[in-house]
């Protein structure tokens, strides 16, 4: 059918769409291959690149699909389906109407001719993550995700412009500065520290092309400096640092008062991504002060093992330090609980 674009309601989009110069080259040349859809009350269900398209173009009507059926409903399960079948879940719009559609499920499905009728499950019962992921057949997790996202625009406009793996990454950080508020520092002195900072990267997190940082909160290298070590005036130091990082390494070495011993590289056995060379490794920085008393056998400055989660460290790690090094241990910045060491940290 075609109607004037000027009858159209809802056309714009909750994000940037990005360049649409090609596609417009496209209808110029060849024309609206793919209808624009619509519904009978002439609200924008799906294709707003195409409309925004042919208006930059100067079109003043188009051939539209238009929905038999209307309702906010199924107005929700249409704009849901179409970006399924061509975007990624995270998606904002598509995460916008998920959480729109469990509202509208909680609240009761009105029925088209606007008056509702009373919700299937109790008054006591929700709509849950799991309902909806088996209205679109899709996962729980995903859905999860996507409600998370849209929940977190509506407390906060200016995430819309992100993509929504970085939503979530800030999600997950802002939960865990929470965490770290309420942590207690360590208490009494340590003879065996080791340290795993949280290291400032330089770029920030994309999903598309920088994926090497880190779903934590970060600190700047001047903060790390100022840490404030539990250490006894006998005590040994391991530094984690990444490749990027050995210069800041040392830098922090010297303000804890730390003499550079030997560096432990740890071969990960599997590559992972890189400026200039592709990662493989991670490095230790192995230090003391005063004369700690140290197990030195046939240990040598190389570990391997198979890489899991980011910025986990491997186990044969710490069993190394615990042959190696003699006293009360401390792992700072522990990511979790291992045998013979007190651990500090807001994920343990």
């Amino acid at each position: 059918m075609k109607i004037k674009l000027s009858e159209i309601t809802h056309t714009k989009s909750q994000r940037e769409h990005g360049s649409i110069k090609e596609l417009k080259q496209s209808i110029q040349e060849v024309g609206l291959i793919c209808p624009i859809t619509i519904n009978q009350n002439r609200k924008l269900m799906a294709g707003r690149r195409r409309f925004q398209a042919i208006k930059e173009l100067g079109w003043k009507e188009a051939e539209f699909n238009v929905l038999k059926s209307s309702g906010d409903l199924f107005d929700f399960k249409v704009a849901i389906e179409e970006n399924l079948k061509r975007k990624p879940l995270t998606d904002l719009e598509v995460a916008s109407a998920l959480r729109d559609y469990q509202i509208m499920k909680n609240k009761g499905e009105p029925s088209y001719g606007g008056d509702r009728k009373s919700s299937s499950k109790s008054e006591l019962e929700t709509y849950t993550v799991q309902d909806i992921a088996k209205d679109f057949n899709i996962s729980a997790g995903s859905v999860s995700q996507a409600i998370q996202i849209a929940k977190a625009v509506e407390e906060k406009p200016e995430l819309a412009k992100l993509k929504g793996k970085q939503i979530l990454r800030k999600i997950k950080i802002e939960k865990q500065k929470e965490i770290i508020k309420q942590l207690k520092n360590p208490t009494g002195l340590y003879d065996v520290i080791v340290l795993d900072p949280p290291w400032e990267f330089r770029q920030e997190y994309d999903p598309n092309f920088a994926r090497g940082t880190g779903d934590y909160p970060t600190m700047s290298l001047d903060k790390i400096k100022k840490i404030k070590l539990p250490a006894k005036k006998d005590c040994v130091l391991w530094l984690w640092v990444t490749n990027n990082m050995i210069k800041e390494g040392f830098e922090v070495l010297e303000a804890f008062g730390f003499t550079y011993r030997n560096i432990l590289t740890w071969d990960k056995e599997i590559m992972g991504i890189g400026a200039w060379l592709r990662n493989q490794t991670e490095h230790c920085l192995m230090a003391t002060k005063g004369h700690p008393v140290m197990d030195l056998t046939n240990q040598t400055t190389i570990i391997r093992e198979k890489r899991t989660k980011h910025s986990k460290k491997p186990e044969c790690f710490y069993k190394l330090v615990e042959k190696l090094c003699i006293g009360e241990k401390l792992d700072y910045f522990a990511r979790q609980q291992h045998k013979g060491f007190d651990a500090y940290g807001d994920e343990v």
